[in-house]
């Protein structure tokens, strides 16, 4: 029987519903972002980052909150090109799986200095306001009402 692509689907991923341990979560997330590599999957936010980031007033770091941001390769892609452009940027991501933060920091260069954070994106720990928040490829995790109070939550920042 052929999926009804009518209606988003509400089951749950393998991400989601668990996965057995730490190195099958990584290795996941490897080819994820090998996928998202090979099809340009980030290009429209590194364009649109840019762009808003020439915008910005200067002489200030803009910083760039990564929401869902797995093993960090949108992140590290930032930091690569703000640093080709001369930009000054403080990353940080978050995501709700216990198991990114370390796969992210065992993936990202201790120069980057990119900070990672284990937490849900609705928590009041979140409450510092970055000058950007991004997220590519995470929402299909998210519940419908979930999706609206995200949407929300970027609108109020």
């Amino acid at each position: 029987m052929l999926p009804d692509f009518a209606e988003r689907s509400a089951q749950a991923e393998l991400m989601d519903a668990g996965m057995t341990s730490f190195a099958c979560f990584d290795e996941s997330l490897r080819q994820i972002e090998t996928v998202n590599s090979l099809t340009l999957g980030y290009r429209p936010v590194l364009a649109w980052l840019e762009q808003q980031a020439a915008a910005a007033p200067a002489g200030l770091p803009l910083t760039v909150l990564d929401v869902g941001c797995g093993r960090g390769a949108l992140l590290r892609a930032i930091w690569k090109r703000a640093r080709r452009r001369n930009m000054d940027m403080r990353l940080q991501g978050v995501d709700i799986n216990p198991w990114s933060k370390p796969a992210a920091e065992k993936s990202t260069s201790g120069y980057m200095r990119i900070d990672y954070r284990t937490a849900d994106v609705f928590a009041p720990a979140l409450s510092q306001k970055p000058d950007f928040i991004i997220n590519s490829h995470m929402t299909h995790h998210l519940k419908e009402v979930e999706v609206v109070r995200f949407l929300r939550l970027l609108d109020d920042r």
